[in-house]
């Protein structure tokens, strides 16, 4: 496995203290009584990457961004502490996507900047971190491969936490942190990027991502808590995200290259056959045809396979393959087409 890791920052919340409340934060819901106001809950205010470019360049909106492309991020301003919170996915802020990015320091000065010329306040406290999501890509073969990997790791536990199987990934949930794996081909359909999808899946694989999301105390306890602890971001980055998901890096996935070779009619015959599904006593049942029965017979004999008998673990034909996996960093076309977008 190399040592040197892909990873970068998706998601992030700060939180610091300014010399004044923008403007347009200054909403929130408040009650009173004869003597005082009494704050009775803040809302979020929405922030897009359209707002904040438009304000640097004078314009309204950038004129060389789609609206669909903008990035939200939510921002609450607390009258009673000073702390202004931002909380989105800055590892996107300004880019059509998120398949690849920046690190955790260099995602969050980058929203910063744009964030102080486009308001004009003055951060007045360290800034803390209150949620930090860590990503990479994995790239595979095929989408079989894939979905084998993802069928595997949902088997693997991760400390005390067990996976929880979903259509197109796994995740674990703890307190403090989480941890998930899923399908990015399929996500990026999802969100309208089907050009993206096939480029990618064309000239750098079938993609997984492995996402992991580290919350407050998680991020005392590492002493990873405030944003200068990430400067030097590289080796902590991967330290953090490599620990992490160090039981689904050990290598596993191994799937039986025989039954891959199959049509699916047939691969899941002998899978059930192999699980005990006994073929005559259906046809003797009136649940199958003979004729369907020896149809199916003489196609999986093809395959070494005789589901006229019992299956016999010790003596199964299986041939079994480790699926291959890498992480993959961004191709330069990839980088190319942000500058081009931004």
């Amino acid at each position: 496995m190399r040592q040197d890791l892909p990873v970068f920052c998706d998601w992030l919340k700060l939180r610091f203290r300014v010399d004044t409340m923008p403007e347009r934060y200054e909403r929130y819901v408040s009650c009173h009584t004869p003597d005082e106001k009494l704050w009775e809950r803040l809302s979020w205010v929405s922030v897009t990457d359209l707002h904040h470019i438009g304000a640097i360049s004078g314009m309204e909106e950038a004129t060389d961004m789609r609206k669909s492309d903008a990035t939200v991020i939510q921002a609450k301003y607390n009258p009673e502490t000073g702390f202004l919170t931002y909380d989105g996915n800055l590892g996107r802020f300004g880019r059509g996507d998120n398949v690849w990015g920046q690190g955790v320091f260099a995602s969050a000065r980058h929203f910063l900047n744009r964030a102080l010329a486009a308001d004009r306040f003055v951060i007045m406290s360290p800034i803390e971190l209150r949620r930090v999501d860590l990503t990479c890509n994995l790239t595979f073969e095929n989408a079989s491969d894939a979905y084998a990997f993802l069928s595997w790791a949902g088997g693997v536990k991760m400390g005390r936490a067990k996976p929880d199987r979903y259509q197109t990934g796994v995740t674990w949930v703890t307190e403090n942190w989480s941890a998930k794996v899923y399908d990015k081909i399929f996500d990026l359909k999802r969100h309208k990027l089907v050009d993206l999808a096939e480029t990618i899946n064309t000239e750098v694989g079938y993609l997984l991502r492995l996402e992991l999301t580290l919350r407050t105390d998680e991020l005392a306890r590492l002493n990873v808590a405030m944003l200068d602890d990430w400067q030097n971001e590289d080796q902590k980055m991967n330290v953090i995200f490599t620990e992490k998901f160090k039981p689904l890096m050990r290598g596993g996935a191994v799937v039986d290259e025989l039954v891959e070779e199959m049509p699916t009619r047939l691969s899941n015959a002998v899978e059930a056959w192999r699980n005990g599904r006994n073929f005559v006593a259906a046809v003797q049942d009136g649940r199958m045809s003979r004729a369907t029965y020896y149809r199916l017979r003489k196609e999986v004999l093809a395959f070494g396979i005789d589901i006229s008998q019992p299956a016999d673990v010790t003596r199964l034909n299986i041939q079994p393959r480790e699926v291959p996996f890498q992480f993959v960093d961004a191709p330069s076309w990839y980088w190319n087409s942000m500058r081009r977008a931004a």
